[in-house]
């Protein structure tokens, strides 16, 4: 495999391994530095969120590398690392916040942000029309649990005297 002679370069006297190695690298180097520069990396604790957190950065900056090498061998003009992290960031959100938007029980400001992000509408549960009696408002915290006979002409919520007006604030700030 290797000769006596191939086995120490002439120029340095260093062995061929070494050489090889010091010629090399720089991939490293490279890494911690773009890590340094743009990192998913939170301040932890817990190991294995660290462990994870490594693993974004390395499949992040991997994607980058291959999307950067992919538009040079197009001809095309490469993403920016921050370009290329908000996109990517959202292209995974997107299916999520796309589920949760669905979730009748999930709050009304993540649903509204979530409909802002993805310039959708969000959807408005309309409440069924039952027996008109006595329920809770639904705008109060659930711990004051006021009773009311008022609701809603637009979605039907029912809401304290508290919170009356032509509409229940939470429709008229939609609207």
């Amino acid at each position: 495999m290797h000769s006596g002679s191939s086995l120490i370069c002439q120029q340095s006297g260093k062995p061929d391994m070494i050489e090889f190695y010091n010629a090399t690298k720089g991939g490293v180097d490279t890494f911690d530095q773009m890590c340094g520069h743009m990192s998913t990396s939170r301040k932890t604790k817990r190991w294995p969120l660290c462990i994870f957190y490594g693993m974004i950065n390395i499949a992040s900056i991997n994607a980058f590398v291959n999307n950067d090498h992919n538009m040079h061998k197009a001809s095309k003009k490469p993403y920016n690392r921050r370009q290329f992290m908000i996109g990517l960031s959202r292209e995974l959100m997107t299916p999520w916040m796309k589920h949760r938007i669905q979730m009748p029980s999930l709050q009304r400001s993540i649903r509204s942000t979530i409909g802002s992000i993805l310039k959708v509408e969000p959807v408005q549960e309309r409440a069924t029309p039952g027996v008109s009696g006595r329920a809770i408002c639904q705008i109060c915290p659930s711990k004051k649990r006021r009773m009311t006979t008022n609701k809603c002409e637009q979605c039907q919520r029912a809401f304290c005297l508290e919170h009356r007006a032509l509409l229940c604030s939470v429709c008229g700030s939609v609207n």
